[in-house]
């Protein structure tokens, strides 16, 4: 089962702060997604993709953040305003494992068989995938992740959590 809730400015400020906040970024339609990247550097953010498609797909792939400083929180809020920007995820864990947790689903099969890419990252596709799971794909899907955080048109952040009988809902 989903838990919906929204997420206030000081809720994500808290979360920047306890140093399990994370944002996946979407570089398909944003060429400043890579740049700021690069700026960060290998030890606080890395590319979804590995090896070849790495460097071939670097301007559109999605790219994993630890949001660890109020300025780099700030300029994920402001590119938010964007559609389908990319999403946000609270996890106890390191850059590395969240990446390695997270990389499982790029693809997954269709109903026929096929490998498909899946951008579970883009918060129009991730809105309307959670609530179609049961609770074992919740479960593999959350993994070490307490939270996966999205913008509403609105403009307000909305929290889902794994409310799963195993699971802790804090984050």
């Amino acid at each position: 089962m989903i838990a919906r809730e929204l997420l206030s400015s000081s809720a994500l400020a808290t979360l920047q702060e306890s140093g399990e906040l994370f944002a996946v970024l979407d570089a398909c339609d944003a060429p400043a997604v890579p740049l700021l990247c690069e700026g960060l550097g290998p030890e606080r953010s890395v590319s979804l993709y590995r090896g070849g498609a790495e460097e071939e797909y670097a301007d559109i792939a999605p790219y994993l953040v630890h949001v660890d400083s109020a300025e780099l929180l700030e300029w994920i809020v402001r590119f938010s305003e964007t559609e389908g920007w990319g999403i946000l995820v609270v996890a106890p864990v390191t850059l590395e494992a969240l990446r390695t947790h997270l990389r499982k689903f790029l693809k997954v099969q269709d109903p026929s068989g096929a490998r498909v890419y899946f951008r579970f990252y883009d918060p129009r596709v991730l809105e309307i995938f959670l609530p179609t799971c049961d609770d074992a794909q919740l479960a593999l899907f959350f993994g070490p992740v307490r939270s996966y955080g999205v913008r509403s048109p609105e403009g307000d952040f909305t929290r889902f959590r794994f409310a799963g009988a195993e699971r802790s809902v804090s984050g």
